[in-house]
């Protein structure tokens, strides 16, 4: 079975996980802006991955239109430890049409430093942080988003990327 890693990495978090995953399962990986045609339809199995970006996965709507035809299975990388809502709330939000339900769908923590973020999104960021710096009831996970503002975060480790990888490795297994 030829299995191909797509990703877009904004930091480069979803990047070292691409890579991760495609040197685990002997595949290739690619930037979704350098795809190459010929060979992803060759492909049996695609990943992928991208970061999270104040709730929605960065260009994962072009990810199900693009590649409709072919086994699917994405990991969406944000800028927190995944707690038990969150793989939920991101299916919710990005994963909206009945079809896509059952998408084998994965979360893997990144990192956040907001030092690095720039335009428009520092702009409703900063929005963001002048908010929470005001309420005086954060909720635990407010709490962990204000102190980000404060202290960059860096998750990147192999072993989140293990489930996923068992995941394909079962697929490639079956007739």
């Amino acid at each position: 079975m030829k299995t191909i890693v797509l990703y877009k990495s904004k930091y480069g978090h979803a990047k070292t996980y691409a890579e991760m995953i495609a040197s685990r399962l002997e595949a290739k990986s690619y930037d979704i802006k350098d795809w190459k045609k010929a060979e992803i339809q060759k492909a049996d199995l695609i990943i992928f991955g991208s970061g999270v970006y104040i709730g929605k996965i960065n260009h994962i709507q072009k990810a199900l239109r693009l590649f409709s035809d072919q086994q699917l299975v994405i990991f969406a990388c944000g800028g927190e430890l995944e707690d038990e809502t969150t793989l939920a709330r991101l299916k919710e939000t990005n994963l909206t049409e009945p079809k896509y339900q059952d998408l084998p769908f994965f979360y893997l923590p990144g990192g956040m430093d907001l030092s690095k973020v720039k335009g428009l999104m520092k702009l409703m960021l900063s929005m963001i942080q002048s908010m929470l710096a005001k309420k005086t009831n954060r909720t635990e996970e407010e709490e962990r988003f204000y102190q980000q503002f404060h202290q960059a975060s860096y998750y990147v480790d192999a072993r989140y990327i293990e489930p996923l990888v068992a995941y394909c490795q079962n697929i490639k297994k079956l007739p």
